[in-house]
């Protein structure tokens, strides 16, 4: 491999006064602390669980879409495809764009 060069600015400056020791520094190990859980329902709190506020945001839709009438799904994808036709139109308009052209291809 070729030479790195160095990327931030302060490490010319870190490498110009570093020390260079005259042995190996000896390693040493520190005690290590116990680990101690935490209860995660120790404060109640309703969002103690990273993924509870997105489970909760789910069984929402899940109860919307149980009680959402099918003549209600189907006004909205009449209106939707309204929606989308206009805007296709005035697309056309804009763009000065063939229907025909368009279609042929």
């Amino acid at each position: 491999m070729g030479y790195i060069p160095l990327v931030r600015d302060e490490q010319p400056m870190n490498y110009a006064a570093r020390q260079v020791l005259q042995k190996p520094q000896q390693l040493t190990v520190d005690g290590i602390p116990r680990v101690a859980f935490q209860d995660v329902m120790e404060h109640r709190n309703p969002y103690s669980s990273y993924f509870h506020r997105y489970e909760r945001i789910a069984a929402h839709k899940l109860r919307a879409n149980a009680v959402k009438h099918p003549v209600q799904d189907e006004k909205a994808q009449t209106l939707k495809e309204r929606k989308l036709e206009a805007a296709r139109r005035h697309e056309a308009e804009l763009l000065h764009k063939g229907t025909t052209f368009d279609a042929s291809v």
